[in-house]
């Protein structure tokens, strides 16, 4: 489903903006932006969930959501792999940061590493 369009509904069944902000993995900010547009249009939730997903895109602009950048991508081509070493006996997450960081120096940082991969781990059926 379209995030405007998620944003749209969940403010139209009266849900707080930090809720919809959660809900729909975006910032409270972008919630406000995209509900003070379309108090702002004069157009009913009707009229708006009505448009195809481009239309509405087109209508409320493209969103500001970044490609994530080249560390993370790096991290994320690794996490298979962190995965499968991880069932090692002695192997640790500090062990495989520290591997990461020599090819990667310029890398995440031991916490963004642990986090990005415990989402990798939760996602991933093993």
């Amino acid at each position: 489903m379209n995030k405007i369009r998620q944003i749209l509904r969940l403010h139209d069944h009266g849900r707080s903006k930090q809720a919809i902000a959660i809900q729909a993995g975006v910032s409270r900010n972008t919630v406000k932006k995209y509900i003070k547009f379309f108090q702002q249009s004069g157009f009913t939730f009707e009229e708006v969930n009505s448009l195809g997903d481009k239309e509405l895109e087109d209508l409320f602009g493209k969103s500001n959501e970044r490609k994530p950048d080249s560390r993370l991508q790096a991290l994320q081509r690794c996490l298979p792999h962190i995965d499968k070493e991880l069932k090692r006996p002695g192997v640790t997450r500090k062990l495989l940061w520290e591997a990461y960081m020599k090819e990667f120096p310029e890398g995440l940082q031991y916490t963004q590493f642990c986090f990005y991969y415990c989402h990798f781990a939760l996602e991933c059926p093993h």
